[in-house]
């Protein structure tokens, strides 16, 4: 849609890229964080693509992407708990359904889960009489 959304990464990885960068940096290679091997021209958009089905083809892990992540991505998040509409916001979706429709799919553990939160909301109902 061509909109910038920002990304979190863990404290770890914002660590490692900056360490990449002041070396890049101090070699003179490239301005870029992620530049072309042994050359300081960016990466092709696609290297990550071609990356993954490398990897995917190594590992047997079928038809894997980098859109494959935005999916476990939203998957997880809601599978544990996220709000439909902050995943929605942070999937970029103007629809709010369209998340919905996409990633919420009804797993054991979120049945179990629906089922032990209506309980305990009966039973605090209960409890302030």
């Amino acid at each position: 849609s061509g909109k910038s959304r920002a990304v979190d990464i863990a404290p770890g990885v914002v660590a490692l890229l900056r360490q990449l960068r002041q070396e890049q940096a101090a070699s003179g290679l490239s301005p870029f964080v992620f530049n072309q091997a042994g050359s300081p021209e960016p990466m092709h958009p696609q290297s990550p693509t071609r990356y993954m089905k490398k990897f995917a083809a190594r590992y047997g892990i079928p038809d894997l992407h980098p859109h494959k992540l935005r999916h476990s991505f939203a998957s997880v998040a809601i599978t544990n708990g996220a709000d439909v509409a902050s995943v929605s916001e942070k999937l970029g979706h103007a629809d709010k359904s369209t998340t919905l429709r996409m990633y919420t799919h009804a797993d054991e553990e979120s049945v179990k889960r629906t089922g032990d939160i209506f309980r305990q909301a009966l039973e605090a109902a209960g409890n302030g009489r």
